[in-house]
């Protein structure tokens, strides 16, 4: 039997990860909210073959059907195309977006995550002074507000860091660029042993997630692209352990209970509740 191409450009590629195949789903989602079209017709209008041109039914490549069914993200010419349909609007941005290498790769030590927050700061545009200059553009908006109110004046450089981050997610709501420089944040902060920090972004993150699935055409992704993101970055799980659900007789620790009750493993009112919930003592 003949080697199709599709294999052969396949051959020697790792399997796609979970974070891949929910970029697919959430591709595929918007496209189908917002175009109320077939698999088929969507492959027609689309996916179209050398220089732009239609494919019949019988000939389309099954682009929109390998997004739903076997998590294959689309092409970029076919994210090109989309991009140029008003109704597909932020595709683009979307499966360009970070947040997919932020749940794939999550940073794993305080220099993977610096450079992480600057890929996010670039997207979006922004920049993060170094620390020699940070003291002296304080002083200067200090001194521009020292005619307002006390009530008004912030109290500390981080009062003003994150008054700004909480206007970047006005300017930017329900964006996965903001979402993935939140991650990015968070890790950096639990890395540097920034635990204030730390709870703030993950709230933050934990709750823009949220935002972004209540739009409307994500409903499909409610519950899987949420928990698998707060899992892999919050709670720094494996790919495959941020796939199942939590389990509350597990060993794993969760944020908020960080110590957990330490008590004689020959305590016999311990050995009996541990023999009730079926766990080694």
């Amino acid at each position: 039997m003949g080697v199709s191409n599709d294999e052969k450009r396949n051959r020697g590629r790792p399997p796609r990860g979970y974070a891949e195949k929910l970029l697919a789903r959430t591709q595929y989602a918007i496209v189908k909210s917002r175009s109320g079209l077939s698999d088929s017709k969507l492959d027609v209008e689309y996916a179209r073959g050398k220089y732009g041109k239609k494919q019949s039914s019988a000939d389309r490549a099954h682009v929109f059907e390998d997004a739903k069914n076997r998590g294959k993200p689309f092409p970029s010419d076919v994210i090109k195309r989309l991009s140029y349909d008003p109704r597909m609007n932020g595709i683009k941005a979307i499966s360009e977006s970070h947040f997919w290498g932020l749940l794939e790769k999550p940073p794993t030590n305080r220099a993977t995550a610096q450079r992480l927050v600057e890929k996010c700061l670039k997207r979006l545009n922004l920049v993060r002074l170094p620390l020699g200059l940070e003291e002296r553009w304080l002083s200067n908006m200090w001194r521009a507000r020292s005619l307002e109110s006390a009530a008004e004046k912030l109290t500390d450089e981080q009062d003003v860091a994150r008054e700004q981050l909480e206007r970047l997610i006005r300017v930017h709501p329900k964006s996965l660029d903001v979402i993935a420089l939140l991650g990015a944040l968070y890790r950096e902060a639990c890395l540097t042993f920034e635990p204030q920090s730390a709870s703030y972004l993950g709230t933050r993150f934990w709750i823009l997630i949220q935002d972004f699935l209540a739009q409307p055409g994500f409903e499909s992704l409610d519950g899987d692209l949420d928990m698998f993101a707060i899992y892999r970055i919050i709670y720094d799980r494996t790919e495959a352990d941020s796939r199942a659900g939590m389990n509350p007789f597990g060993l794993e620790r969760l944020p908020g209970s960080p110590i957990g009750l330490l008590l004689s493993a020959d305590d016999p009112e311990v050995e009996a509740l541990l023999r009730s919930a079926r766990l080694p003592s």
